[in-house]
């Protein structure tokens, strides 16, 4: 049986179906409503990542744990959720008898100006790489999916709808843009593959894109042609932080405009070599989220 933390969350929804369709018993555990159907092999709890107590009973049995539950919006409780999680997550696998766990973090770990969701990553990280059991870590550049959730769900309405697009930034930030059912496919992967204990592995799709290509990408899969207007980055940088100081839930945070202008060299040789990652080039997975967005569109 494997446990999946933040299951309810786009990417947690991708790794439970994998792993089902392996044959894995799987305990989901979200934070709030439940988005799975009823099905052998799955079990679902609640659970909020911050309590110690909960999450040891969630663990309790797990031969591995996958851990995705994180505050990726600069929310308040940042601390508390991502490295406090961490924390809970290690307790509870030592309290289960369970070493096997597969991290998954992001990209902006690595930047040199980080944002709170960067730095409380990278927190939580150490603390998963000093912790004596066998984690794997993932560093995750910027996921898509085709049920259109995340920042992917966000960018495919603005360009749809928006005749002008604010790009916060000059827009020549490279990212590699991987679709959720890799990101799924290389987590099964590494709990099948021992060699990738005690490692940490940029993860990212086939294709470097700057940010105004993969806007543009995204219009030539809806039909348009995005008119991009660019915002400065000191700009930027202050309207994120106006935002976070009178909005509850600013629509930019801190950590986006940090993230998305900072480069990142990745290391792309190594998941394929290890375990054998081959994700889908962007335009067709792109193509693919486009063609679920018309038909989300038509229902």
């Amino acid at each position: 049986m494997i446990l999946v933390t933040g299951a309810g969350g786009f990417i947690g929804r991708h790794v439970v179906r994998r792993l089902l369709n392996h044959g894995v018993i799987v305990r989901a555990m979200v934070h709030s409503s439940n988005p799975f159907e009823t099905t052998a092999n799955l079990e679902v709890v609640r659970a909020d990542i911050r309590d110690d107590a909960a999450v040891c009973r969630a663990a309790a049995g797990a031969q591995a744990v996958v851990h995705l539950a994180a505050a990726k919006a600069d929310e308040a409780d940042s601390y508390a959720v991502n490295v406090g999680g961490a924390e809970a997550v290690i307790a509870a696998c030592r309290s289960a008898g369970c070493r096997r766990i597969v991290n998954i973090s992001t990209q902006s770990t690595r930047i040199a100006r980080r944002g709170l969701y960067g730095r409380t990553k990278a927190d939580a990280d150490g603390r998963f790489g000093s912790s004596g059991l066998d984690v794997t870590t993932l560093l995750l550049s910027i996921v898509y999916s085709d049920d259109l959730q995340g920042i992917f769900g966000t960018l495919f309405r603005i360009v749809e709808r928006s005749p002008i697009i604010p790009v916060f930034g000059d827009g020549t930030w490279v990212s590699a843009p991987l679709d959720a059912d890799d990101v799924a496919a290389a987590v099964a992967a590494c709990l099948e593959t021992d060699t990738t204990i005690g490692r940490t592995y940029d993860l990212g799709g086939p294709d470097l894109v700057t940010f105004d290509e993969l806007l543009r990408v995204i219009g030539r899969s809806v039909g348009r042609t995005p008119r991009l207007i660019h915002v400065p980055f000191t700009v930027s940088l202050l309207l994120a932080r106006v935002g976070a100081a009178i909005l509850p839930r600013p629509p930019i945070t801190v950590s986006n405009v940090l993230g998305s202008n900072q480069p990142i060299v990745m290391d792309s040789d190594a998941p394929r070599k290890d375990f054998g990652f081959a994700p889908v080039r962007l335009e067709a997975g792109i193509a693919r989220a486009a063609r679920r967005w018309a038909e989300m569109r038509v229902a």
